[in-house]
């Protein structure tokens, strides 16, 4: 039931895999995948504020469904959803769904491939971190599993990254992060606006 004053746009599911079922070496190889720390993100935030970069975020729908699996894996048929006898027939996994032990690996190589190929090198210092460096035109691009957030003097480079990656992926609404400069102190201070997700917005009934 949804709280006084709001609406549900929608209800959700999740296929997810018994990845606890499988065997190293043989149905998974890989699991590490690098997550984006805070306090490196704190210090973009902070870099956009003194710099006066534009800052925008994103989500990538159902993330880890993007990656590739990287060796045979097999589930028993959902129940519901099962064809001819499911004591015969099984799935083969073509995808990383979650619950699987490499999904989080798979999904951070699939996204690393699709942003080195538009242009961006990945930080040797944090490898959740992307940068973009062409004709003087700089994007930061920190990464939190499947959630990314750009900072850059030039709005429309930021555009068209997100318009290249929705070439690729299923983007979510995005989150324009503005300051408000009624309330500046300091050349450093910086106040993040984004909008409510839709299902968290008020009823207009």
């Amino acid at each position: 039931m949804a709280p006084s004053g709001y609406s549900i746009e929608r209800y959700k599911g999740r296929l997810v895999a018994k990845g606890y079922n499988q065997t190293p070496g043989f149905d998974y190889l890989e699991i590490f995948a690098p997550t984006g720390k805070m306090p490196n993100i704190h210090v973009v935030l902070a870099m956009a504020a003194i710099h006066d970069l534009h800052l925008y975020s994103i989500d990538i729908s159902h993330a880890y469904l993007n990656g590739e699996m990287d060796c045979d894996a097999y589930m028993e048929q959902p129940e519901g959803f099962a064809v001819g006898d499911p004591r015969e027939m099984v799935c083969l996994l073509r995808k990383s769904i979650y619950g699987t032990k490499q999904g989080g690996n798979r999904w951070n190589q699939k996204m690393r491939s699709v942003l080195e190929a538009i242009g961006y090198i990945q930080s040797y210092s944090d490898a959740s971190i992307y940068i973009y460096f062409k004709d003087n035109v700089r994007i930061i691009l920190p990464v939190f599993v499947n959630d990314m957030t750009f900072a850059s003097k030039c709005p429309a480079a930021i555009d068209r990254t997100i318009k290249e990656l929705s070439q690729h992926f299923k983007l979510c609404d995005g989150i324009k992060i503005d300051r408000d400069w009624s309330k500046q102190c300091s050349p450093t201070l910086i106040s993040l606006v984004p909008s409510l997700p839709r299902h968290q917005r008020k009823s207009s009934s």
